[in-house]
C-alpha cells in the first residue's frame, strides 16, 4: 500500500558566520537533503539576517528561512537524520 506525500515546511536558522555569498549554497544544500529522501521542493524563502530573542549556541544573530515540501511521512525520519548531521544549522523545525 503506498502513502501520499504530505505537504511539511522547515524552518531553520543558519549561524551568521557564514559569508553572505555562501548562503544560497547553504540553502541549495538543504534542498538536496530533501530530495534525497524523495521530497519535492514547493518554495524556498531565501534566508535573511536577524537578531535573535536570545544566544542559540552563542549565537546573537542568525540567517532565518524556510522550505515547504512534500514528502512521504516515512521519509521524515530519514530526512531529521541528515539534518542533525549538518554542522551549519543551528536550529531547526519540521511542521505539517
Amino acid at each position: 500500500m503506498e502513502q501520499k506525500t504530505v505537504n511539511y515546511e522547515l524552518a531553520y536558522l543558519f549561524p551568521s558566520t557564514i559569508p553572505e555569498t555562501e548562503v544560497l549554497v547553504h540553502v541549495g544544500k538543504l534542498s538536496a537533503l530533501i530530495e534525497e529522501c524523495h521530497g519535492v521542493i514547493k518554495h524556498v524563502q531565501e534566508p535573511k539576517k536577524q537578531k535573535l530573542a536570545y544566544f542559540i549556541k552563542k549565537e546573537r544573530n542568525a540567517y532565518f528561512g524556510w522550505t515547504t515540501f512534500r514528502l512521504d511521512p516515512n521519509g521524515i525520519k530519514t530526512l531529521e537524520k541528515k539534518l542533525k548531521a549538518e554542522n551549519n544549522i543551528l536550529r531547526y523545525l519540521i511542521v505539517l
